[in-house]
């Protein structure tokens, strides 16, 4: 259980992050446009409701909406804090290629812990697909940011056999808990020396991982250690990986990428040099980001080819 000091200290993070999120939304051009609409829907235990955000392309007519292909995102933010608007500018590119974008509000940690998030995201992806007529859902691809690249690989697993899924977009995930942070960032210590993240706020994951036990090691928390079987009859055929030069989860995230493709997958994306975890959404204010937004673009590539 976590201590009331851990809580304060996540409340914390949260107060900031939000401020920093804010400022890259709304103090940072080009400001990306809010979500068309919300839409709540019942949690897998049918006890509590989530909330999807959506970003609609101008094609999209709610009253009476035609199949988009849509994109079904999950945020990062250490299954801690962050919010379903993080990735709202890279959602305006997914819009401005005729996709539908979701991002999911999953329930955060430590309020609930694990496996609430892959819940969450695994009810968001099979509701998409009841309620494809209602909502205009064609083909379903994820994608996910650091704690969301994660869920995006394991809500993938999740509904293997359920939901046919046309590709998953990872940026920065983290996919094997079993490796302790510590060793991580010994084995990349130049992530250690450019990183932008406080050190107070790196134990935040770990602790989530403490706190779901056996599960940890196993593939609902760690995807890159999951049996060969479950990865090539779980996953879609097209994956694309987006890794950091300047990040301890680059290393596991290269050994990922390398396994899937020997896996058959075909496997895009790349690693981005001289960036460090979460460059992307630090606010730039009117300086602009050339390698955000070159990568957004070959991401929105990627799943033009998923599609």
């Amino acid at each position: 259980m976590p201590s009331i000091a851990f809580r304060l200290h996540v409340y914390l993070i949260r107060l900031i992050s939000s401020i920093s999120f804010y400022l890259d939304r709304h103090r940072s051009t080009p400001i990306p446009p809010p979500p068309t609409f919300t839409h709540s829907i019942p949690t897998l235990s049918k006890t509590s409701t989530i909330k999807l955000h959506f970003y609609t392309p101008s094609t999209y007519n709610r009253s009476s909406p035609t199949p988009h292909n849509t994109i079904i995102n999950f945020h990062g933010g250490a299954w801690t804090y962050g919010s379903a608007q993080n990735d709202a500018r890279f959602a305006a590119r997914v819009t401005e290629a005729g996709y539908t974008f979701i991002s999911v509000e999953y329930r955060r940690f430590p309020e609930h812990a694990h496996p609430t998030q892959l819940d969450d995201c695994t009810a968001a992806v099979l509701w998409a697909k009841d309620h494809a007529a209602e909502f205009g859902i064609g083909k379903i691809a994820l994608c996910g940011w650091s704690a969301g690249g994660q869920l995006a690989f394991t809500t993938a697993l999740k509904v293997a056999g359920k939901v046919e899924l046309a590709g998953i977009v990872s940026v920065y995930p983290l996919v094997d808990f079993s490796v302790p942070r510590r060793v991580k960032e010994e084995r990349r210590p130049v992530a250690g020396e450019k990183s932008r993240t406080p050190k107070s706020w790196k134990g935040i994951g770990e602790l989530y991982g403490e706190a779901a036990g056996k599960e940890r090691d196993g593939p609902w928390m760690s995807p890159g250690v999951a049996s060969e079987k479950m990865l090539r009859e779980g996953l879609p055929e097209k994956v694309a990986l987006y890794a950091c030069e300047w990040d301890e989860l680059c290393e596991e995230t290269e050994v990922f990428r390398e396994r899937l493709r020997r896996l058959g997958k075909i496997i895009g994306g790349y690693v981005v040099n001289e960036a460090v975890h979460a460059w992307d959404k630090f606010p730039t204010f009117k300086r602009g980001d050339v390698k955000r937004d070159e990568m957004y673009a070959h991401a929105v590539e990627e799943l033009k080819g998923m599609f």
